[in-house]
């Protein structure tokens, strides 16, 4: 018997649980700072990565919404980054950042296109990482009349609330949002 299997044998033994196969359950969501004071949800299935780069790589174009910060090619894709919070009627991100967060979607299914593949840039404050829950989003807006009047806003671009352990998260609605976009 190799050395290697005898350790592995006796790991085995003397610790069973990290053997066993577990079931990860839950919905996988990208969490991310809106803005400085909003932390927002966005399902996985749609997010196709997640960037951090230089603003330089950004190609402003010329007579575009204001909310369109430009073209950007990664991976051999060329496609738009838009300043979510921006479109969304929020704060923008600033103008001095030297980096900028993106979270890069496929629209396609969302808009009548019939290329499978159509990207988009959602520039944001801050990627926090992945949230998996198995609680689905719920369609009530607990704390609406807390909200600012710019927060109230987002409302429309909300599809639901996941209250986790230690908050309440916005679902945002990303058809609304790529809609509103194009």
């Amino acid at each position: 018997m190799s050395e290697s299997s005898s350790v592995s044998s006796k790991l085995r033994e003397l610790l069973p649980q990290l053997f066993e196969k577990t079931q990860i359950r839950g919905d996988r969501y990208l969490r991310f700072q809106l803005n400085s004071e909003l932390t927002t949800l966005i399902s996985i299935d749609y997010v196709t990565e997640s960037l951090i780069i230089d603003r330089d790589k950004i190609t402003p174009v010329p007579k575009m919404s204001p909310f369109v910060m430009g073209v950007i090619n990664s991976r051999d894709r060329v496609f738009f980054v838009i300043d979510l919070p921006l479109l969304l009627d929020l704060t923008p991100i600033p103008s001095y950042a030297r980096e900028s967060h993106l979270i890069v979607i496929n629209v396609a299914s969302f808009l009548d296109n019939k290329s499978s593949e159509l990207w988009l840039g959602l520039a944001i404050d801050k990627i926090q990482g992945i949230t998996r829950t198995e609680k689905k989003p719920e369609k009530y807006y607990p704390f609406s009349s807390s909200f600012s009047e710019q927060e109230q806003c987002l409302l429309e671009y909300i599809n639901g609330w996941i209250i986790d352990e230690s908050q309440t998260l916005a679902v945002l609605d990303l058809a609304k949002i790529v809609k509103k976009s194009f």
